[in-house]
């Protein structure tokens, strides 16, 4: 077998971007691993802009994002999901600190737009965070045609402090709560709901943010500590699925 130089070469690479490449899932829309850069190793061009606090710090391997909690966050701009009616998953390793579990406020992962006081909140959002439900430091998903019109799922225990945790979430694009999914260490969860469900009209919008909603006219609901190995899936991942990239199978796909 004749191999060429520049495949031994490529094949030696100990990165995790050569790694990634050579072991993508189908239905990937980006995988951010957060060594030192924000680069988006798909080759789907949705590299991110560090904004604010945002360093680079050791994860379970390599490094991650570490967000100081009060203006730093990753813009990675258009993914293609823009409507109530696309499915998607997202996966991550979080490593938050004690101070935002108890802090009465939602700390964002992955966001698609503003919410709240921070306009335009009057279009498409979704909101993948801990502590979006009824108290700080849940695991919780949010997707809404409006921030008024939404519906919110959420695990009604904390992701533990100054710990990695693995967390996902699905939704198959049904617009019900049933089709939302959360999942921690590769686990599905019970969740309880809140909010109007999926009424209103959407108008289409798609400007996602790792760490804080950015796109607001001042970033707000920052994450303290460190999130790691984000991807965003165009599918729902299934049970088998989650737990299989929870133990590493990063070719796990729907």
């Amino acid at each position: 077998m004749v191999i060429s130089i520049s495949t031994v070469v490529l094949l030696s690479v100990a990165s995790t971007e050569a790694w990634a490449l050579l072991s993508l899932p189908k239905h990937i829309i980006a995988f951010w691993p957060a060594d030192g850069n924000a680069t988006d190793v798909t080759g789907h061009g949705h590299n991110g802009t560090l904004v604010g606090g945002v360093t680079f710090g050791p994860a379970r391997t390599n490094q991650a994002f570490f967000f100081n909690g009060t203006n730093g966050f990753v813009k990675v701009g258009s993914l293609g999901i823009f409507n109530t009616n696309k499915p998607f998953s997202i996966v991550a390793w979080v490593k938050p600190t004690s101070s935002i579990l108890h802090d009465n406020s939602s700390r964002v992962i992955l966001q698609e737009g503003a919410t709240g006081s921070n306009t335009p909140y009057d279009k498409f959002m979704v909101g993948f965070a801990l502590g979006r439900a009824t108290e700080s430091g849940v695991l919780s998903l949010e997707i809404g045609a409006t921030q008024t019109f939404s519906q919110v799922v959420y695990v009604p225990t904390l992701v533990p402090a100054n710990k990695w945790s693995f967390v996902a979430a699905t939704y198959d694009g049904s617009q019900t709560a049933a089709g939302m999914k959360l999942y921690i260490n590769g686990i599905a969860q019970s969740t309880a709901t809140l909010g109007s469900g999926f009424t209103g009209t959407a108008t289409s919008r798609d400007q996602w943010s790792i760490g804080a909603e950015g796109y607001a006219p001042t970033p707000v609901d920052s994450f303290n500590g460190g999130i790691d190995d984000v991807k965003v899936f165009s599918c729902a991942l299934n049970s088998t699925q989650v737990a299989a990239q929870f133990h590493g199978n990063n070719r796990a796909t729907c």
